[in-house]
């Protein structure tokens, strides 16, 4: 058995880290914990956890790269969650933030996290968290975000049968959130999922059955397959910023099979930019709101050194 040394960079701004560092540290003051009794300083300990939400990093290896056996790795993940989760904001002072900061509007979307097999059964027989539209089994969060995209909010998960109006209403989001639009006129954009939510609510126009979007409609819906940035989905394209994507100079293509999106409902620019692309894109809605949303790039990243272990052997042909 040998080793091998190398080193991978964790797609994460520096400064994530350094914050959840942070709030280990000031966790285990609370403790009472004294210097030089844990195996792993908070910084090692906050890389563990960003490890495992950005890459989904086997616990095993996590314990093998931190020299930790993998109940410790086990439960300095655990802390880590517990300690974030004891810092997020509730539903009202997520609101209350977003009005201080003088957002337009929010967006709101439903994501299905993967999980394993739950044996609990549904109304109808069926598994509660598996989810048809997906096909495996998962949970059903949904996150709240400001214009650019960036999570205010984070719902706590619903089995992953349930529709995404079914959770939001469960979680006191329609309520909120058409008060919100008819006291403070800040409306939440949406996709079709959340229908007939109420008032405050945006979403695309859908073509009526056996008829035909009229000009002004057609303009409001765009492209039924242009690119769209959600909270919770995956960016239109997910090439590494040293990769060019396919396309012009000035205009990035979208991800293979989508058609480059009309000038007249979607816009895209990119800036000169050292490392990472930013876009902005712009969609029309009912009523005519518009919606002009850019991404943040990351500023830095964290560097880690691995060691992997390997079993020598020497091909037939040496």
């Amino acid at each position: 058995m040998t080793s091998i040394t190398y080193t991978a960079t964790l797609d994460v701004d520096r400064e994530t880290a350094e914050t959840l560092a942070r709030l280990l540290r000031e966790h285990r003051e609370r403790l009472g914990t004294r210097k030089a009794t844990r195996a792993l300083g908070v910084f090692r300990q906050g890389v563990l956890v960003l490890r495992w939400f950005v890459d989904g990093t086997r616990l095993a290896q996590l314990a093998r790269d931190n020299g930790v056996s993998v109940p410790t790795a086990y439960r300095y993940l655990h802390e880590g969650l517990a300690v974030l989760a004891d810092h997020a904001p509730d539903l009202s002072t997520a609101l209350e933030r977003a009005t201080a900061a003088g957002h337009t509007h929010l967006n709101l979307d439903g994501t299905v996290i993967r999980t394993d097999r739950v044996a609990a059964p549904g109304p109808n027989g069926a598994d509660l968290w598996w989810s048809g539209k997906h096909k495996h089994h998962g949970g059903n969060v949904q996150v709240l975000s400001a214009p650019d995209g960036w999570p205010i909010w984070v719902s706590p998960v619903r089995p992953g049968r349930e529709h995404d109006t079914t959770c939001a209403r469960t979680h006191g989001l329609i309520d909120a959130l058409n008060r919100l639009a008819s006291t403070l006129g800040i409306p939440t954009l949406t996709d079709l999922g959340y229908e007939n939510a109420g008032d405050g609510f945006r979403h695309p126009v859908k073509k009526p059955k056996g008829g035909e979007l009229d000009d002004a409609a057609d303009v409001q819906l765009g492209h039924p397959r242009r690119p769209m940035r959600s909270p919770s989905g995956p960016t239109p394209c997910s090439r590494s910023p040293s990769r060019p994507c396919a396309g012009s100079a000035s205009t990035p293509a979208a991800s293979p099979g989508s058609p480059e999106p009309p000038s007249s409902c979607s816009s895209w620019s990119t800036a000169a930019l050292p490392e990472r692309r930013s876009r902005t894109v712009t969609r029309r809605y009912r009523e005519g709101f518009s919606v002009s949303t850019a991404r943040r790039p990351h500023t830095s990243s964290v560097t880690c050194n691995f060691t992997m272990h390997t079993t020598q052997c020497f091909p037939c042909c040496w």
